[in-house]
């Protein structure tokens, strides 16, 4: 399982070196909000996935394998927009319609970015899509929070940077008590050595 953003991009290259050394490796992919892969996880109908944090650690095995930052995607219309290079501040976004990912521990972090400065965020919607979060940014329905990985889809958007180093962590996580094929217990060790590899790199 694969959220949005990132992760694609990062197991794509995991699993072009999976197959070089099992030619005969086949995948099946499902993609999906954190919470609807946990849920899949639960349920038996996936037994790997790469999620956003936070999750409960007490269920599941998990490893960092990721990071990105936050960004917020607006019309190129919006006064926000005009600044070219300035980072958004939280206190920016005050007052302001947001379009935020559908996940509760998101939101839950994003409340806690606005009482930071004494004030609450005022979401107007919440979705999975980042494409459809863009779509209603370009209508100006609102200001999108998602990671900067998200697509946008045309030059009448603008992505900016939440200022403040605001992030999200991206997990490669499987269930706690539930033995996996010899396959898939490969499939970890060669994701963790390539983490491994990338962080000693730094």
């Amino acid at each position: 399982g694969l959220v949005e953003g990132m992760a694609p991009d990062i197991a794509a290259e995991w699993f072009a070196g999976f197959m070089e050394q099992y030619p005969n490796i086949r995948f099946r992919i499902l993609d999906g909000s954190t919470d609807d892969l946990l849920e899949k996880l639960r349920s038996g109908i996936i037994s790997l996935a790469v999620i956003t944090s936070p999750c409960d650690h007490s269920l599941l095995h998990s490893f960092h394998v990721g990071e990105e930052k936050m960004t917020v995607i607006m019309s190129r219309a919006h006064p926000l927009a005009a600044d070219n290079g300035r980072k958004v501040r939280i206190k920016d976004l005050v007052g302001e319609n947001l379009i935020v990912p559908s996940r509760k521990a998101l939101i839950d972090t994003i409340y806690k970015w606005f009482r930071m400065v004494g004030e609450e965020p005022k979401i107007v919607c919440e979705m999975d899509s980042y494409l459809d979060a863009a779509a209603l940014a370009g209508r100006q329905v609102g200001l999108s929070i998602y990671p900067r990985t998200a697509y946008i889809p045309n030059d009448s958007l603008v992505s900016k940077e939440i200022a403040g180093d605001k992030r999200m962590e991206y997990l490669f996580v499987w269930r706690k008590g539930h033995p996996l094929p010899v396959i898939e217990e490969r499939f970890i060790d060669f994701v963790k050595d390539k983490v491994l590899d990338v962080t000693q790199q730094k």
